[in-house]
């Protein structure tokens, strides 16, 4: 692999694998990352944001079980998250308050905002904990979540992954 660098707005890597008489060459672009962790969403705005340290959350993500509960629902007030998940024969609430060390932000344009997300879904996002050191939540109008990881600042650059989902049902006139 080779990172070439012929201008800032057109990088490229250039894969090459090469197994006894094939071989194969493949040329991706490279984007440069921001450091601008907070994700807009364009026109629609954030109604509700949770920003925490990743290895606080990886144990939600973890407890989280897409057979017994299809749905986790983040319920936000002014200076606090709860996320939620029911079963059969347990609910589990965890509340996240602003005032704590593990959150770095809660944010919620109005009280009693509520969204629900495939649990399939959140499971899945345990993953990109492992690796992050930051994790930001961002809900928009129409209830679109943006999961953004940041990772371990490495010379001097910065490097995140994001992953959107669509909530359960779509949330109109919030």
């Amino acid at each position: 692999m080779k990172d070439e660098m012929k201008d800032v707005k057109d990088r490229r890597l250039n894969i090459l694998v090469i197994d006894r008489k094939v071989k194969a060459e493949v040329t991706l672009p490279v984007y440069n990352s921001t450091s601008d962790f907070d994700f807009n969403f364009g026109d629609h705005e954030v109604r509700a944001k949770l920003i925490l340290d990743s290895k606080t959350i990886r144990k939600v993500f973890h407890e989280v079980d897409p057979k017994e509960n299809p749905s986790v629902n983040f319920y936000f007030q002014h200076d606090l998250c709860q996320i939620t998940t029911n079963a059969e024969t347990l609910k589990c609430v965890t509340t996240f308050r602003k005032d704590t060390a593990e959150v770095f932000d809660v944010y919620s344009d109005r009280d009693g905002l509520t969204f629900d997300y495939k649990s399939a879904f959140i499971k899945r996002l345990r993953y990109a904990t492992n690796n992050s050191i930051q994790v930001s939540l961002s809900m928009n109008d129409v209830g679109i979540l943006s999961a953004q990881f940041r990772f371990v600042k490495i010379d001097r650059n910065h490097a995140h992954v994001e992953f959107f989902a669509n909530p359960m049902e779509i949330a109109i006139g919030m």
